[in-house]
């Protein structure tokens, strides 16, 4: 934890997110790749019908338009992996980690995710789903707030400046409530 990081988050579990925040950016991110995955579904049908193609037969009994439905299916898991994976490891978050003010680094050194380590975590993301999400719920019991995903990547999750800015507003009111108790309290006492 660097020293700004101290000042502002006095103790260490308070710089991780938590699983409500990551939660709300990871649907942020699911609707968003839900809908460039319909648009382009979409787009391919449009192309086919305009062109009349739909019955064109590619391979032998195989049209056109069974095509795009086996497109239609397979398209969201490349779209998902290129998505997430080139997100962490460019900017270090997702469109929806930036809405909810977190972002991702490494457990070694803070700041940008390298490519082979935000593969590893997108890797993991289905390792924590197999067993009925407990990998992901994880982050509930972890000290680090780290899911099963996180720890094979080596990555954690952690407020962005935007979110440290509003913690560190919410601390000095707590602080200032707390002096102001503590100014009340000694007038009140008999000297």
């Amino acid at each position: 934890m660097s020293q700004s990081d101290i000042a502002l988050f006095p103790h260490a579990e308070d710089r991780y997110a938590g699983f409500v925040s990551r939660a709300f950016a990871f649907i942020v991110d699911f609707i968003l790749v839900l809908l460039i995955n319909i648009a382009v579904s979409f787009s391919i049908r449009a192309v086919l019908g305009f062109f009349g193609l739909n019955n064109l037969k590619v391979v032998s009994d195989f049209s056109a338009s069974r095509l795009a439905d086996g497109i239609a299916l397979i398209f969201p898991f490349f779209l998902q992996a290129a998505y997430f994976i080139g997100a962490w490891s460019i900017f270090g978050r997702t469109l929806g980690m930036a809405v909810i003010g977190i972002r991702m680094e490494e457990t070694d050194r803070p700041g940008s995710v390298t490519l082979a380590r935000a593969i590893l975590r997108y890797l993991g993301m289905y390792v924590s789903f197999i067993p009925f999400a407990l990998g992901f719920l994880w982050v509930l019991v972890d000290g680090r707030r780290q899911g099963w995903h996180d720890k094979l990547g080596n990555t954690v999750v952690v407020y962005s400046r935007t979110a440290r800015r509003y913690h560190l507003k919410r601390v000095a009111a707590q602080q200032s409530a707390k002096k102001s108790e503590k100014i009340a309290a000694r007038s009140i006492m008999p000297q």
